[in-house]
């Protein structure tokens, strides 16, 4: 899945959840925390293996052996400083990561759900690497072009622009929480 597809789907179940089980919309700070966690097990394993080539793209960070205790550090964290809601929002985005690798779009259209990522390294993954970082972009780039092109691969970025388009509403409604706290840092910053 895209990263904004990640985005999305991790937006919408935190938004959803909020409004069910603490009836307002979520907080700045959730939605930050949210929004990075959605994109964390990527931030740790593409680098990892587009650059040094030392894991397969879905691995460590992906991995229940990693993302367990990370998950838990991460609520103990919000938990000190008693933001309990930024714990709550790191849990969802990241497992709803996991969820959508799982179960995106592509891998159901294309009958391939895999499930052997998550319990690496106990569950061999293949190496996926096409040179370095900066290659395997372009290769990716290059394969997503050629990809969206072909009448799956078209059901395929409908699968992601729907969903980015309701969390943007859903954002919006919510009054674009995260906004206001990444203005304020940007703002601090640039006055002292």
């Amino acid at each position: 899945m895209w990263p904004w597809g990640h985005l999305a789907v991790g937006y919408l179940l935190y938004s959803i959840s909020t409004h069910a089980l603490l009836r307002r919309p979520p907080t700045g700070r959730g939605a930050i925390a949210l929004a990075v966690a959605t994109q964390f097990p990527d931030l740790v394993d593409k680098p990892l293996a587009w650059t040094l080539a030392i894991i397969p793209g879905r691995s460590l960070g992906h991995s229940f052996f990693f993302v367990g205790p990370l998950l838990l550090v991460g609520m103990m964290i919000a938990g000190r400083y008693g933001q309990p809601e930024v714990g709550a929002a790191w849990v969802i985005g990241y497992l709803s990561h996991l969820f959508t690798d799982v179960f995106s779009p592509l891998s159901i259209l294309e009958m391939d759900v895999s499930l052997g990522f998550l319990f690496w390294p106990l569950v061999p993954v293949p190496m996926t690497t096409h040179g370095g970082f900066l290659e395997t972009i372009l290769y990716y780039l290059n394969e997503s072009i050629a990809y969206i092109f072909t009448p799956i691969g078209v059901l395929f970025v409908i699968s992601q622009i729907v969903p980015l388009f309701v969390m943007m509403v859903v954002w919006i409604y919510d009054g674009c929480p995260g906004k206001d706290v990444i203005t304020n840092r940007l703002s601090s910053g640039h006055s002292g």
